[in-house]
């Protein structure tokens, strides 16, 4: 049961810019409430020496839920799964289209290691813990 509490990763990368802003208000707090998800990876990319991250970018509504989500890269899990995880995603604190970029990065033998949010005046990285890849010959 504790695999279906973990996953889900990302990865920060600096070439990746983003044209949303938070919020310039002093009173408005940022903050999210981000369900980690456990995207199942094909067995060829379980048994094969595969690391690799996915990105989807997404802007936010004025309620902050995540709207327009589209990939930027994933050749491994597949658009709807990883948009039906982010659109249960909130934000708040931002602005109405604010741009908000999601990397969620794989580690051979590890698992899913963490999901690193990204936008202008935001910065997020959630670390996975935990049996994250139950696999794998031995727990890291």
């Amino acid at each position: 049961m504790r695999g279906n509490f973990i996953l889900l990763a990302g990865f920060f990368l600096t070439m990746c810019f983003l044209s949303g802003t938070a919020s310039n208000s002093t009173t408005n707090k940022i903050s999210s409430d981000v369900t980690l998800c456990n995207f199942e990876v094909p067995r060829d990319i379980k048994i094969g020496n595969a690391n690799f991250t996915i990105g989807y970018a997404f802007e936010l509504d004025e309620k902050g839920n995540p709207i327009k989500i589209e990939k930027m890269f994933d050749s491994y899990i597949g658009s709807d799964k990883v948009l039906s995880c982010i659109e249960k995603w909130k934000f708040s604190g931002f602005q109405k289209g604010a741009h908000i970029a999601a990397y969620f990065r794989w580690e051979h033998e590890v698992g899913w290691v963490d999901v690193t949010l990204k936008g202008i005046g935001y910065s997020q990285q959630i670390r996975v813990t935990g049996n994250t890849c139950p696999y794998a010959m031995t727990e890291k």
